[in-house]
């Protein structure tokens, strides 16, 4: 009986030894921080455009190809209708020239069209040297992976956006901008043999949806998501079913974006129904 005692005595003793050992360490240097995995960088490409610009379907060529190329989740094409060959519209044909767009075009110091900024670290008016002006961005690291989950009602057509950012490399303090954009869109557009009346224009820039044209402040820190929602009232004239969300990220001073990503407001399930 004595010897049971003594060895429950030790066992006691050795397991309570164990814990205090264990309560030594460091609470600093009893996790390793793992950093978080590496996201594939995607590429906006800002194509400033215009209805009454014939060499403007030229670079949409060159835009096709590229998403062709490199896919969709890696390329972001946004027309933007703007500058002095843009077309607002009149009673008889439409027109998708916008304020917002034309922002763009002034503050890039656009002058010619086609001109693409691509990833708002270089503009080019020549559209044959776009293509290797992407194959650079794309090989930069991205900092930062970005989320869309959209909600779309269809009987008030309200749509709301919920962004997520989460910091993969580092902390970055920039902007935060959310667009709207449409595809299969018919409207004319002038070319080398004249007008087009049955043009179909995609990815054609439709609204800002964040309170400013610069887009709104952000701070995402490595290994923490940042969120923003937002809410917009799609206008009656538009598809629901060809509109889709872009968001992205570039630094405090406009330029360089971090990341960038496109979603359908509607499921890609529904839409093949």
């Amino acid at each position: 009986m004595k010897l049971k005692n003594i060895l429950y005595s030790s066992a006691v003793v050795a397991v309570a030894a164990l814990f205090t050992a264990c309560s030594d360490i460091d609470e600093n240097e009893r996790f390793e921080y793992v950093k978080p995995a590496s996201v594939n960088r995607a590429v906006l490409i800002e194509d400033f455009t215009g209805q009454n610009c014939v060499y403007c379907p030229n670079g949409t060529e060159i835009i096709e190809g590229l998403l062709k190329q490199y896919g969709e989740e890696h390329i972001i094409a946004v027309g933007m209708h703007s500058g002095p060959l843009g077309f607002k519209g009149s009673k008889k044909y439409v027109g998708l020239k916008t304020d917002i767009a034309d922002t763009y075009y002034n503050a890039w110091g656009v002058t010619t069209q086609p001109t693409a900024a691509i990833n708002r670290s270089v503009v080019l008016s020549d559209y044959t040297k776009w293509g290797a002006a992407v194959a650079i961005e794309l090989q930069k690291e991205a900092k930062l992976s970005l989320n869309l989950t959209n909600t779309y009602d269809e009987a008030s057509r309200q749509l709301t956006i919920n962004v997520e950012a989460y910091g993969t490399d580092g902390n970055t303090d920039g902007k935060l901008t959310v667009w709207l954009l449409e595809d299969g869109v018919k409207a004319y557009q002038k070319d080398q043999s004249g007008y087009n009346y049955d043009y179909i224009h995609n990815h054609v820039f439709r609204a800002n949806v964040t309170a400013d044209a610069w887009g709104d402040a952000i701070s995402v820190k490595e290994g923490v998501k940042s969120e923003k929602s937002y809410t917009y009232t799609l206008p009656e004239g538009w598809n629901a079913d060809n509109v889709s969300v872009v968001a992205f990220v570039n630094g405090a001073d406009n330029h360089n974006v971090e990341q960038v990503t496109k979603k359908a407001i509607k499921p890609q399930s529904l839409l093949t129904k």
